[in-house]
This record gives C-alpha cells, structure tokens and sequence, in this order.
C-alpha cells in the first residue's frame, strides 16, 4: 500500500476521505480551486437551512401561543448575512480539520496527468493513489432558449431581490425549499413538475401527498403533470399556457462535474457518471471517484460515506455498506430510508405498515407541532423501510438506516429500547408497537 493519496475537490466526499485518510496514517494532499465544503457548504445545504431556519417563524401561530405584537418584517441584507456568517463558519470549521490532522492543501484547479501523476499551476504532483471529488453542478434543461434569464439555485441563495411572481421548474428536494424560502418571504411561488407527485419520484406516496398538502396550505400554487415547452424572454410556455413572472428558477436537478483532464486520462464513463467497481475504483488501478461523480443520490452525505470508502479501499479495509436516507427540509420536513410503500409491494413479501400520527404525540401536542406522520414497513417480517413526515423528521429517520441493514423485526428492538417522554421519539415508537398490532396511545 502507497502511503501518498492526492485528492481532488475538497467538498463532502473529498475532505471527509482527506480527514480519514491522514487520521489512518496517509500522507494526504487536497487540491480545491474554490471554497472548501463545494456546493453543500457553499451553495446547498448550508445556505439554504440557513435561510430556512431564519424565515421559518412564518410557521408559527403566534396568536394561538399568546405572542403578540407588531407584524415582523425582513431585512434582506441582514438575512443574507446570516445566511454568509452560517456557509462561512462551516468553511473555517473544515479548514481547521484539515489543519489539525496534517492535511496539506493546494488551492488550485489540479488536472490528471495520469494515473499516478497531476499539475496544478504547472507544476507536478506524483501519488500512489488518486480520488476524484469534483461534485456536480446544476443541469439546465433544453427548452431554456436564447438568453433567457433564469436563476439556479446558486443564484437563487444570494438574494438578489425578492419577486413578487417565482416560477420554479421542477418540485423536487431543492425546488419545494426554494418554493418554502421565497414564500416565506412574500413572494407568489408556482412549482412546476412533469411528475404527477411532489417531492421527486422516490418520495412514499403518502409523505408526497401529505408534503403537497402542506405545501399549498402555505400558498404556494403547483402544476404537476406540467410539461415545459419553453422558457423565452421571460416567460414559460407550457402547453396550454404563458406564465410571467418577476424571476424563473430552474430547480431540474444537477449533473456530475467531469472535466476533460478525467476523460482525457482514459477513465470511462456511464451514462453521465464516472464508471466505478464496488470499491470506487474507476477502470484506471489506484484512481477513485467518489460522490456525485459515480452512481447513487447527489447527497453530502452519501458523498462522505463514498469518500470513507474509497480510502477503506486504499486502507485495506472491508468496504461499509449502509443506506442511505433522504431529508427534504421544508414545513413539514419529510425523511426517507428503504423501501416505500409501493416498492415494498412488489417484493412479493407479506407487507404490514403501521402509521402513527403525530397529533397523537405528546410532544407535538405541547410545541403545537400535529401535522404529520410516521410510517414504518415491514416486509417478510423485517423493518424495510421509513417513511416520516413532520417535526424533526430529519433528526428521527437515521436509526431506521441501522435497523433495516440488520434485518430487524419490530420485536428485536422493542424489548430493549425506551424512549425519553415527551418526546417527538415516542412516535417512533408508536409506529415500531403497530407492526406488531398494539399501539398504546392511538
């Protein structure tokens, strides 16, 4: 094993494997041409929970808690400096990991040579091992003609104004939080999708139509089953009708960054994604892609889970597997892991779902927190899946990841588990009771 690993692109999956790696013993260099954190840090996740933690009081019933006052207002420059101060904290955070473990970085753009070498600035670099995280960027459909303008989310995050008409293409994860943020902020938001259902097309159904609900009982309109005929001179044609606006998001999802310098080199790709084996390994020996780059969700963190694994790989190590969740982070948050409902239909397995509602949780009683649901799913026996919908979803759905890998029944974790009363956890376990047909409170 060659102790000297270069990594490209110092994102989720690159500077987590950077970390990893140096903390195992490897002499790591991290090359990244633009902010460390790529497009989660910089222009994903972070900004925008930022915003949506700072805009989401619009949620909440004042008048019903006893709070009143004179109406809030937003200031866009202060909000937009909140959302810079969150993105800005989490970049020196990992320039302070990447200090503390004796990861040398290279601010540059590093351009493959071959299968041991790289140039950054004219100058070469030899490695025993190489990982490729150059992450992804937005993709932007056919039918945007002429110079149309349009926002990406990129440009959406920096606040440049708030309209008073957003048309957002596309109602998936990043279109409904945008559609959540500029809602929030005053703006009339239309989302259109070419999917019959919010929220993409691995969403349960039922977390979808909940989602929807919600959705639109926060004033945003939708048009599912819309497809774009054209974006031109500010407007969108769809096929029965013109739309204008103040600004068009285009929210149609992102594709992997693969520069030439990685073609060039020999490495292959499949159907727009880095060709890789179960351990990451592209067709080159020693040169790894990880994240975005290859097969599976464009998620941060999937990417750091491929990044782990690809220096297992150079490690010597067995690869994890683990699956992965999803979090859509909008009111109601929904999170997903397994099988959905109609997934689970087809395995041919006895399937059992239990929902609990959180109106029936205590602790959604006292933060006034009812709307929403959790859905577990049995197959065959075993826990297959989760689906939940409301308060904290995100922060409840990752057990579920551990429990479906081990193949466990409901039972399994029953009699060896409490959870803290009151507590948005107790719905869990509520759901965990009905596999089994003896819900307490419900």
């Amino acid at each position: 094993m060659g102790k000297k690993l270069f990594i490209i692109g110092g994102g989720p999956a690159g500077y987590v494997a950077a970390v990893y790696a140096a903390q195992e013993g490897l002499d790591v260099t991290l090359a990244e041409k633009d902010s460390f954190g790529g497009t989660c840090l910089n222009r994903g996740c972070i900004p925008t929970k930022a915003l949506l933690y700072a805009t989401n009081y619009r949620e909440i019933n004042y008048g019903r808690l006893g709070i009143e006052g004179a109406a809030i207002t937003f200031n866009r420059d202060k909000l937009k400096a909140w959302k810079d101060s969150a993105v800005l904290r989490s970049v020196k955070g990992i320039d302070g990991l990447l200090k503390k473990n004796n990861v040398k970085t290279i601010r540059g753009e590093a351009l493959l040579k071959g299968s041991k070498e790289l140039v950054i600035g004219g100058e070469s670099f030899q490695a025993d091992n190489i990982i490729l995280a150059h992450g992804s960027v937005p993709s932007l459909p056919s039918f945007i003609q002429g110079d149309a303008p349009v926002w990406t989310s990129d440009e959406a995050l920096e606040l440049p104004f708030i309209p008073k008409k957003l048309l957002i293409i596309g109602g998936g994860v990043i279109g409904v939080e945008m559609a959540t943020i500029y809602r929030r902020l005053g703006a009339e938001v239309i989302i259109f999708d070419i999917l019959p259902r919010i929220g993409g097309a691995s969403l349960d159904i039922e977390v979808a139509n909940e989602l929807e609900k919600s959705l639109k009982g926060s004033g945003i309109e939708m048009h599912l089953s819309t497809a774009i005929v054209r974006i031109e001179n500010g407007k969108l044609y769809t096929k029965d009708a013109v739309y204008e606006a103040d600004a068009i998001l285009v929210s149609t999802g992102r594709k992997a960054n693969i520069p030439e310098d990685v073609t060039n080199a020999g490495i292959i790709k499949e159907a727009g994604r880095i060709k890789v084996d179960g351990n990451l390994m592209t067709n080159i020996p020693g040169i790894y892609a990880v994240g975005d780059m290859v097969e599976g969700p464009m998620l941060a963190h999937k990417a750091s889970h491929d990044g782990l694994n690809a220096v297992n790989h150079i490690l010597g190590k067995d690869r994890i597997h683990a699956i992965v969740p999803s979090v859509i982070y909008t009111y109601l948050e929904a999170a997903s892991i397994g099988l959905t409902e109609e997934e689970a239909a087809k395995t041919g397995e006895k399937i059992i779902i239990s929902r609990f509602p959180f109106s029936a949780n205590p602790r959604s009683n006292c933060s006034n927190k009812l709307k929403g649901f959790v859905k577990i799913i049995s197959s065959g026996g075993k826990i297959a899946g989760a689906h939940i919908i409301g308060e904290g979803a995100g922060e409840l759905i990752w057990p579920f990841g551990y429990l479906i890998s081990k193949k466990t029944r409901a039972g399994d974790i029953l009699g060896n588990t409490m959870f803290p009363h009151p507590s948005y956890s107790e719905a869990v376990y509520e759901a965990l009771l009905g596999l089994k047909g003896k819900m307490i409170h419900l």
